[in-house]
């Protein structure tokens, strides 16, 4: 029985709420179900509500349309994995720690040898896409980003793969050196994170930068030869009103003219 006056809350996502709903459709999909027999379980045994149900149906068969298209079922997706941040933001919960060159250097000698072991275990597998994620791994330095995608070309078919991106991530970490190096070795996609633009949210979740580099960045990468960018933004950010995001929104489509 709940409090007087205290209003009955049904999440829209039902029990899905805080995992990822469409990875859960999508790999019902793949296996053969039937469409209606998914949207019953969304229905009874996660609660979804219908209009939730129907988008992560939608987003779902758009997914597993382009994972059959890269052949998914006798191939393999990549992640690499680097875990320094120049500081950790608040609401991060990813295993990440301040950048040292003298940890950074360590792991990523211990880094390379799990690669070269991972790619005799793949080499008959076709490689679909590779993602170099974090943390952040431009936190690390032009040389040793120049270092660790000279070991990913001597022991993985990159230039293959449907996809290569490199998560640059911070706009505080991106330099132009380190664009020519994700450049000369092949990167066709980066990202430019500033998760938003408003100042007095930055400065409250401790990104530590500004709007204006998240802009001045954006323009560095594609005076460098970056095409594909993507940015990442999150709502409801301490403080932020409807107002601040629409803000965020209408700076980050100014980038893209």
């Amino acid at each position: 029985m709940l409090p007087e006056g205290l209003a009955r809350r049904v999440p829209a996502w039902g029990t899905m709420t805080g995992v990822r709903p469409v990875k859960i459709v999508m790999d019902e999909i793949l296996k053969g179900n039937d469409i209606n027999c998914i949207r019953k379980n969304l229905d009874k045994v996660y609660c979804l509500n219908s209009e939730k149900a129907e988008l992560a149906l939608q987003v779902a068969a758009c997914e597993a349309g382009l994972l059959k298209k890269a052949g998914y079922g006798s191939g393999y997706s990549l992640y690499i994995g680097i875990p320094f941040c120049p500081t950790t933001c608040l609401y991060c919960s990813f295993a990440s720690n301040p950048y040292y060159k003298e940890l950074a250097d360590a792991y990523l000698e211990a880094l390379f040898k799990e690669m070269e072991y991972s790619s005799q275990i793949f080499k008959d597998r076709k490689l679909s896409s590779v993602y170099i994620g974090g943390g952040t791994p431009t936190a690390l330095d032009a040389w040793q980003l120049s270092k660790l995608l000279e070991a990913l070309h001597r022991y993985f078919p990159v230039d293959k793969s449907v996809e290569f991106t490199v998560e640059a991530g911070r706009p505080d970490s991106i330099t132009e050196d380190k664009l020519k190096v994700l450049h000369s070795h092949g990167t066709g996609r980066i990202s430019v994170n500033p998760q938003t633009m408003q100042q007095k949210t930055l400065d409250i979740i401790g990104r530590r930068h500004t709007a204006r580099q998240t802009a001045d960045a954006f323009k560095l990468a594609r005076k460098n030869g970056f095409n594909n960018i993507n940015m990442d933004l999150i709502t409801g950010l301490p403080g932020e009103t409807v107002k601040d995001f629409k803000d965020t929104i209408s700076q980050i489509r100014e980038l893209g003219t």
